[in-house]
C-alpha cells in the first residue's frame, strides 16, 4: 500500500512516460514494485528527483502510522545511458549469498548497505533481489516482535 494517493499515481505517471526502455529495467521495476505491494504490512513511499532519480522506499509501520523502518529502495536512475535500477538494502538486514550486491559504507542515508544494479532483464537477478525484498522486510517485522 502507498503511504498516500499522490505517491501512487506519481509512480502511474512515471512508467507511462517511460517509453524507452531498451534494457528491460522498466519490467524489472514493475516486477519489483509488485512485490513490494504485495507484501502486507509494508508502506510505500515515492521520492522523485526528475532527471536523477526516482526512489520506491518500503517501511513498516506500526499501528500509530508511524514509520518504524525502511527496508528497501527500489531507485530508477536516470543518466547519459537510459534508465536503470539500483536495488538497496540495510546491510545487517540481508545476506548477500550469490556476491551480487555492492557493498556501500554509509550510502543508505547514513547507513552500510547493498546496492544491486539492474541494467538488463535478467530474470535471475530479479528472483534473487525478490528474495532480498522478503528476507528484509522479515528482518524487520522480526526486530519489531522482539
Amino acid at each position: 500500500m502507498f503511504e498516500n494517493e499522490q505517491d501512487s499515481m506519481a509512480i502511474e505517471a512515471l512508467l507511462k512516460s517511460w517509453t524507452q526502455d531498451t534494457c528491460g529495467a522498466k519490467d524489472a521495476f514493475i516486477s519489483l514494485k509488485d512485490t513490494l505491494e504485495g507484501i502486507e504490512g509494508a508502506v510505500l513511499s515515492f521520492h522523485p528527483r526528475a532527471g536523477i532519480s526516482y526512489s520506491l522506499r518500503a517501511a513498516l509501520f506500526d499501528k500509530k502510522d508511524k514509520p518504524l523502518r525502511l527496508f528497501s529502495f527500489v531507485d530508477i536512475v536516470e543518466d547519459a545511458s537510459g534508465k536503470w535500477l539500483s536495488v538497496c538494502f540495510y546491510e545487517e538486514m540481508i545476506t548477500d549469498s550469490m556476491d551480487l550486491g555492492e557493498k556501500i559504507p554509509q550510502g543508505l542515508l547514513g547507513e552500510d548497505g547493498y546496492c544491486f544494479h539492474v541494467t538488463e532483464y535478467d530474470e535471475r537477478l530479479i528472483v534473487y533481489l525478490k528474495e532480498k525484498i522478503l528476507e528484509a522486510f522479515s528482518f524487520v517485522r522480526d526486530e519489531k516482535s522482539n
